[in-house]
Formats: C-alpha cells, sequence, structure tokens
C-alpha cells in the first residue's frame, strides 16, 4: 500500500467487482498497512514471505523479491495455461493453509503466542524444551512408553 500506483490499481480492480486475495507477512513494521489492506481484499499471513505473485483466470505474474515501497525491478510473466493452472494450485495450496489476518493481528497486538505444531527430533532440542516446559509448569500431566518414564526419571526428576 505504500506504492500509490499498487493502491489505485487494487482500488480501481475492487471497484470493478474483482475479488482480490492477498498472502504476506504481517509484522509489527507492517501491521497498519495491513490494517489499511484488509479493507479492500481478503489477506491472509505467511511467516517469512519473500517475492510476489498474482494470478488469475488467464496470466501469472511473479517478482523474485520486493522491497519495502520500491518499484519492482524484475518480473516473470506468463499466460500458458498449464503454467496459469499450477500456480492457482499453489496459491491455493498456500492460502487454505494461511493465518487469516485478523488472527495474526491480534496475536501481535495482544502478545499472544502463536499456535503451532513442531515435530522436535535433535535430542538437544527435544531436552532444551522440555525444560523450558517444565519450569514454567505448576502441574504436568504425562502419558508416555517405560523410556518415556527412564528419560524423566534421569534428567528430570528434581524439577
Amino acid at each position: 500500500m505504500g506504492l500509490e500506483p499498487l493502491s489505485q490499481g487494487i482500488n480501481n480492480a475492487c471497484n470493478r467487482g474483482v475479488k482480490i486475495r492477498y498472502i504476506s507477512e504481517i509484522t509489527n513494521k507492517n501491521i497498519n498497512y495491513c490494517k489499511e489492506l484488509m479493507k479492500i481484499v481478503e489477506l491472509r499471513h505467511l511467516d517469512e514471505s519473500k517475492g510476489g505473485m498474482t494470478v488469475n483466470e488467464t496470466e501469472y505474474i511473479a517478482t523474485a523479491h520486493l522491497q519495502e515501497a520500491k518499484p519492482i525491478a524484475h518480473l516473470i510473466y506468463s499466460n500458458v495455461k498449464e503454467i496459469v493452472e499450477q500456480q492457482q494450485l499453489i496459491f491455493e495450496s498456500f492460502w487454505s493453509k494461511l493465518i487469516p489476518a485478523e488472527q495474526k493481528i491480534r496475536e501481535i497486538e495482544e502478545g499472544i503466542e502463536p499456535i503451532k505444531t513442531k515435530v522436535l527430533e535433535n535430542q538437544n532440542e527435544i531436552y532444551h524444551h522440555l525444560m523450558k516446559n517444565l519450569k514454567k509448569s505448576n502441574e504436568r500431566s504425562v502419558c508416555c512408553s517405560i523410556g518415556g518414564i527412564k528419560m524423566v526419571y534421569n534428567h528430570f526428576f528434581n524439577l
């Protein structure tokens, strides 16, 4: 929204009835832009979003890297049906898994830690994660195998 031509283009498209769905990383730095953008588009959050893409029924446009409020230096364009269809599928895959902007903005403004699920495979990472959670807990309920009980006894029993 920091570039006037972009802002005008989005507004013109919306005035013509075009439905715009927008994916971006929402941070403390750009939260005001995002709130403004949400007035005219449907917005979702993607961590560490890089570059940009636009896809409609017949065209695909992408940039390798976008910098804050600077004109685009390089652009990839295609109207090849198969490429457009592929990019539509990629966009839909992302869109269905992303956090709605309202939720991400609430997390930022209220200091809420985002809900996440992560598989820990490194023994050090597992140990540090368990220690962190045990230190901030008042009560812990555990369901585990005999190996889990041995691990708790050997490493965490004194906590």
